[in-house]
């Protein structure tokens, strides 16, 4: 069962850390629900792009995954997911409930 909240994160080489841990990065965001092939592409993105943003489905603790990637040098802003409203009177109308 997921535990935790969608987030989008910014991600960036650090500079002070030398080279990505491609790897273990890709590990980091795959144990967040992050599809294997979308993780992969997200990582190499990075040096190639100089940043790039990434939705992630479940973010348990937005410190942690911050220090977890910085381990294995990547820079980190990590976002809240915006939330969709959902207009529920619709639905209340077609099943005839108020």
């Amino acid at each position: 069962m997921q535990s935790g909240s969608p987030a989008i994160l910014s991600l960036r080489s650090n500079p002070d850390a030398g080279e990505v841990n491609g790897i273990a990065a890709i590990e980091l965001l795959t144990r967040r629900h992050v599809p294997l092939m979308e993780a992969k592409r997200a990582i190499e993105a990075v040096p190639a792009e100089g940043s790039h943003d990434l939705d992630v489905p479940t973010v348990e603790d937005p410190e942690r995954l911050r220090a977890e990637l910085q381990s294995v040098g990547l820079l980190v802003r990590v976002a809240p997911a915006p939330r969709h409203a959902i207009d529920v009177n619709p639905l209340r109308e077609r099943l005839g409930t108020s």
